[in-house]
């Protein structure tokens, strides 16, 4: 690939979120906009809800993309690794997307390894305390067995993302992904924490949304912009 496009080091990596379900977000049906992997797998989903969101939502991150490399969407380069995060091929650029129900949420970064996790309230999440013991620290599911049933889903929603961005920053999966990751200061206001050689941190949302975006480093911050389709 031709190294004429590829961008410098920023101290800020860029958070875009949008609804794959409103009328505005028609134009990313076009099946010139995904490779053509993506489109059988679109096409493999049952349902035509889950295909169109699941089209839109990496339609419109390869629009970003292309937006920053100014390469054509469909012949953007991106591969996976093995450990399974996506990485576009002779680019200095990182990226990563998240979707969880109407909702995607993309964010690109350069000279940082960036992950991105968003989630909508409302899942039915049965016996929270017993998922929260087999994925997360010891403090996060002790403060949760505090709350009353009511708060749980809120809070574990909000440990769950910063820790889901972290691992997909990492590369790795909740399964496969350290344990000593503690996002417990987040319940008491905190809006950023570290971990390792890692930041996370907490990005503003309407009520019932969660989201986080992770990155190497400290010296860092993120731009919430508009996707620029």
């Amino acid at each position: 690939m031709s190294s004429d496009w590829q961008p410098s080091f920023s101290s800020f990596v860029t958070v875009s979120i949008f609804d794959v379900d409103a009328e505005s977000s028609a134009f990313l049906d076009a099946p010139q906009v995904l490779s053509d992997g993506e489109n059988v797998r679109a096409a493999r989903f049952r349902g035509d809800h889950l295909r169109r969101r699941y089209r839109r939502a990496h339609a419109g991150l390869r629009l970003l993309l292309g937006h920053e490399t100014g390469l054509p969407p469909a012949a953007l380069p991106i591969c996976t690794a093995r450990s399974g995060k996506p990485f576009l091929q002779g680019s200095n650029l990182s990226f990563n997307l998240s979707h969880s129900g109407h909702l995607a949420a993309v964010v690109i970064g350069c000279g940082h390894e960036v992950g991105i996790d968003v989630e909508v309230e409302g899942r039915r999440i049965t016996n929270i305390l017993g998922v929260a013991a087999s994925v997360l620290h010891a403090e996060e599911v002790s403060r949760l067995a505090a709350l009353s049933p009511q708060g749980r889903e809120p809070a574990f929603l909000r440990l769950w993302t910063a820790r889901e961005a972290w691992l997909k920053a990492l590369g790795t999966g909740i399964a496969a992904g350290p344990r000593h990751f503690n996002a417990a200061p987040l319940l008491d206001g905190l809006q950023a924490i570290t971990c390792d050689d890692w930041t996370v941190r907490q990005i503003p949302t309407s009520p019932g949304v969660y989201a986080a975006v992770a990155a190497s480093g400290s010296g860092w911050s993120y731009r919430l912009a508009a996707p620029d389709f």
